[in-house]
């Protein structure tokens, strides 16, 4: 079923094509047809289609009579499933030739999509979103998509075979979530003007190398993938601005990023290894996530002077944490690390933020110069505290 009653939307909508396709077209038909086999539907749209009428097809894709009829709209009522309801509203679109008129196409309870033909009748379409693809098989219609520069795709659980793309040089950006049976991006290796990469939960996933040819790549998302071990593709990607290795367990070397002199947001949730001495060699980092991690020594920090915001939260293993001489860090959250007893914050004149929340072992705390800190009062929420140095010159 869908999450939300967003189906479609354009970048600049007319107010009156988009109610008629939103509330009449979509939401009325979504209420109006709940139960109905596939072949049902497409019968009946196959014969409006035959008869070549416009204005029955309008009667039938906006549904103001049938919804108006006592007899005629419980009728139809007991005929369309909710599962068909995606590829009845594209179908009703096409009928009503008004494709033309969409951009950006966004759906959510996808499970009756085994292949992405339908979409290839909107001749416009830029961005596609596609949720819960649990039948996806086929991505051969991109090829025909050649006005299309974002594709994301989420839970193709039988998806094994991306090579279309390989054909489809002119998308900008693709995210792939769920695809638990990919195992082989190779296809991804003729996509050279790539700007933005997303592989999420993709447990077969073991071989990053066709990324390692995307100059342009600015953002990518490697996350969640519990078979990679190494990301040293990632090293020649020296455009990269956004990083994220959320939830990639067996990933312990981070030497590859040592080069990546333009990366300015880095996600290491989860991160498992212990050595984040290439984090240190990151000179336009100002976004860093750290939490959920294993590291214990953090000093490599405070090589970074560009950085803006650090999350260290909910680390177990980091007993002790000193930071010093980060003169833009405003933001530090270090909330439910257990092991954390001693804190030396010195010379953070940004710093405003502090979250110290759950650090219940935390018994050492030393501020020096960290004169932006509005309110202390988290202090007194601290249980094992025992000594507070503050100084301020």
């Amino acid at each position: 079923m869908p999450r939300s009653g967003r189906y479609i939307h354009n970048e600049e909508p007319n107010p009156d094509m988009t109610s008629a396709i939103r509330k009449q077209q979509i939401d009325t038909l979504m209420a109006l047809f709940r139960h109905t086999q596939r072949a049902t539907v497409r019968q009946g749209l196959e014969l409006l289609l035959a008869m070549g009428d416009p204005s029955l097809l309008d009667v039938f894709a906006e549904g103001c009579t049938i919804a108006d009829s006592p007899s005629l709209g419980p009728q139809l009522a007991e005929q369309v499933h909710p599962q068909h309801q995606h590829w009845l509203a594209l179908q009703l679109l096409h009928a009503t030739r008004r494709c033309a008129d969409i951009d950006n196409l966004e759906m959510y309870g996808c499970d009756d999509f085994e292949d992405l033909s339908l979409l290839t009748r909107f001749s416009m379409m830029k961005a596609v979103v596609l949720g819960d693809c649990r039948a996806l098989r086929d991505l051969s219609a991109l090829r025909q998509m050649k006005t299309l520069r974002h594709l994301m795709l989420t839970d193709c659980h039988v998806l094994t075979d991306i090579s279309p793309l390989a054909e489809a040089p002119w998308l900008d950006e693709i995210a792939l979530l769920g695809c638990l049976e990919l195992a082989d991006i190779s296809a991804l290796r003729s996509l050279i003007c790539l700007e933005g990469l997303c592989l999420a939960q993709m447990p077969k996933l073991q071989d990053l190398e066709p990324i390692s040819v995307m100059q342009q790549l600015t953002s990518l998302e490697i996350s969640d993938c519990a078979q990679l071990t190494s990301i040293s593709p990632i090293a020649s990607l020296r455009s990269l601005d956004a990083l994220n290795l959320t939830d990639c367990h067996a990933v312990t070397d981070l030497h590859p990023l040592r080069g990546l002199s333009a990366l300015r947001g880095l996600n290491l949730r989860g991160f498992q290894g212990t050595d984040i001495q290439a984090v240190g060699e990151l000179a336009s980092l100002r976004g860093l996530t750290l939490s959920q991690s294993a590291v214990s020594d953090l000093s490599p920090l405070n090589q970074l002077d560009s950085l803006t915001g650090a999350d260290l939260s909910n680390n177990d293993n980091m007993k002790r944490l000193a930071l010093s001489d980060l003169p833009q860090l405003h933001r530090l959250h270090l909330h439910d690390c257990g092991a954390l007893e001693q804190l030396e914050l010195v010379r953070l004149p940004a710093l405003s933020t502090l979250d110290l929340e759950g650090c219940d072992a935390l018994r050492s705390i030393r501020l020096t110069s960290c004169h932006a800190l509005p309110d202390l009062s988290m202090l007194d929420d601290l249980p094992s505290l025992e000594d507070v140095q503050i100084d301020v010159p």
